[in-house]
């Protein structure tokens, strides 16, 4: 049996859902949730437990939504220089350096959301 898109609507009822896209296949189903204010992701608990028809399901937050990824660039590259390389190609919405977990240092990648 498929979910429907109420069931999301009022899975996710504490956050402001813009829309909602859902998928069925054979026993299961995805759906997908555009919230209206995507920067409240940052403060995302991603501990919280969801329930539906009483099973925990998961519920993963990835604004990666039009983001381009840059790769390969020099260890010494900063904010700075990537936004100024990419202000050639237009305005940037959001960017940011991936930086190691572990080691704390620039992963040579930056991704960026353009307006």
């Amino acid at each position: 049996m498929c979910i429907l898109l109420q069931e999301i609507r009022e899975l996710l009822s504490d956050f402001p859902v813009q829309s909602v896209q859902l998928q069925c296949g054979t026993g299961s189903g995805i759906a997908r949730a555009i919230l209206e204010d995507p920067e409240m992701l940052e403060d995302w608990d991603r501990d919280r437990a969801f329930h539906l028809r009483g099973q925990r399901v998961p519920v993963s937050p990835t604004p990666t939504e039009m983001m381009l990824c840059v790769a390969r660039l020099p260890l010494t590259y900063t904010e700075t220089e990537f936004t100024a390389l990419v202000k050639t190609y237009g305005d940037i919405y959001r960017s940011f350096l991936m930086i190691s977990e572990k080691t704390g240092n620039f992963m040579h990648r930056v991704f960026c959301v353009p307006i």
